[in-house]
């Protein structure tokens, strides 16, 4: 049975969240609570006199063993001191969680800053691949060499404002994915998403998100004003939204700069900022992910980066990437060798700036949608899933007529006040219209029209019909 928190442990929880003392003070007091128990001086001291008379006497006078005694006593005594000291700079400095007792550490756990928590992963997050290597993280950084380590528990388990640095094809999606699964199971949290390009083959990631915002920024003028407000209002609902904690994943940021860089500079990295310096207090968390390796790149400083963790993947054949990115993290100055990443079975290194070490990825089960899955709205609209389970969206084989009408109707779903023809047109990429001409394509959306897929207003404007998907 698990005993019950000490009443001045409670004391002390309720003091800090009360604001009455800080996490410093918090600490000392524990170190003394905790080490108190090891004072035996009084008794060392009593017991030395004792035995000290009681020798004198026994010998008639003589002060050989008194004296003999007495050292001992008196070296008893110094070592107890210089125990208590050691375990008290021990806790005091950083490391309180360490020394608790379970239920109290449990209770701690969640007040205490990160420079007080434990910084090493735990031992439970190695992988199965590796149940042989049950090293930390920080016994990684002491040279006892790369381990395998659940990267996305270790994401999931200390929320935090996060930066996702890798290449394309690198996994990240895959490692924030199996974060969000596992962030639903230890925290409830709620999980937002702006996707700017909804790749067909990766929506399977994002099925547990409960808002998805997915808009292919490729089919959209450079800084589309219906695109600004549509990103604004979401990102806005999102910060107004009461459940707690609740997680926001702002994927392809390099896009979104290209595409929407008014919106970017103008909103995004201000509200970055402020997320990152205050978003955590309200239990609000901002992930983004970017294929850039420079937070300058981002817009951010250095100072402002350090409001958030940084984690970069590499592979062997991203070298360049990753002395891009040991300008942004001034803790990463090792290069993993070759002999490294074998160590990976996919070939992958995560570096996490809340560790300072290296860690071996795992190989993780890459996520598929399945038919009878529920999906958010916006996912919902952003992806069909067909009787074979496959995901299909944009195109259906080579028939182009079909390419258009699938691709108006999905752009349309975004913009429920409608399109013109020409609208549609300027806004089509090349990879749906090919060689189509103009009145190819009016033609093709005539016969959308016809056919119930897509809706005429009566003013020129279509729309799309949510009861008739091609």
């Amino acid at each position: 049975m698990n005993s019950l928190p000490s009443t001045t442990t409670l004391r002390l929880i309720q003091e800090l969240q009360d604001g009455k003392i800080d996490h410093n003070e918090a600490a000392r007091r524990i170190a003394q609570l905790h080490t108190a128990k090891s004072e035996t001086y009084s008794e060392t001291l009593i017991t030395g006199i004792v035995l000290t008379g009681l020798s004198w006497a026994i010998t008639g006078g003589s002060l050989v063993i008194p004296i003999a005694v007495a050292f001992l006593t008196w070296d008893t005594y110094m070592g107890q001191r210089r125990e208590r000291l050691e375990r008290f700079k021990f806790i005091a400095q950083g490391k309180i969680l360490e020394y608790l007792p379970d239920d109290d550490r449990n209770l701690f756990e969640e007040l205490l800053p990160e420079t007080q928590a434990q910084k090493a992963i735990p031992p439970s997050y190695v992988s199965p691949q590796a149940q042989a290597m049950t090293r930390t993280l920080t016994q990684t950084q002491s040279g006892q060499g790369i381990q395998v380590i659940d990267v996305a528990r270790a994401i999931a388990h200390n929320l935090k404002p996060l930066i996702v640095s890798a290449r394309p094809r690198v996994g990240k999606g895959i490692i924030v994915s199996h974060a969000i699964h596992l962030a639903k199971q230890q925290h409830g949290v709620m999980v937002w998403m702006i996707q700017p390009k909804p790749h067909p083959d990766e929506l399977g990631y994002w099925q547990e998100c409960d808002r998805f915002l997915g808009l292919n920024l490729e089919d959209f003028d450079k800084n589309d004003d219906q695109v600004a407000t549509q990103l604004t209002e979401f990102f806005l609902e999102w910060r107004a939204q009461a459940h707690r904690p609740v997680i926001l994943i702002i994927d392809e940021l390099v896009k979104l700069q290209a595409m929407q860089p008014k919106w970017y500079k103008d909103f995004l990295i201000p509200q970055c900022l402020v997320e990152g310096s205050s978003g955590e207090t309200d239990r609000r968390f901002l992930w983004l992910m970017t294929q850039s390796p420079l937070v300058s790149d981002l817009g951010m400083s250095g100072g402002n980066r350090s409001a958030f963790e940084f984690m970069t993947l590499q592979k062997a054949d991203t070298q360049e990437h990753l002395e891009s990115a040991k300008k942004s993290l001034s803790s990463l100055k090792s290069i993993p060798s070759p002999e490294d990443y074998a160590r990976s079975p996919v070939g992958t290194l995560a570096f996490h700036s809340a560790y300072n070490s290296w860690a071996a990825v795992p190989r993780y089960p890459v996520p598929t949608l399945a038919p009878d899955r529920v999906l958010s709205d916006g996912l919902r609209t952003t992806v069909t899933i067909s009787t074979d389970s496959s995901v299909r969206t944009g195109s259906d084989g080579d028939d182009p007529e079909f390419r258009v009408w699938e691709w108006a109707w999905q752009k349309l779903t975004r913009f429920p006040a409608g399109k013109t023809g020409r609208e549609l047109w300027n806004d089509c990429p090349k990879s749906i219209t090919g060689t189509l001409t103009r009145d190819q394509f009016d033609q093709y959306l005539a016969t959308a029209v016809e056919v119930g897929c897509l809706l005429d207003d009566g003013t020129g404007k279509l729309t799309h019909n949510p009861n008739l998907q091609p």
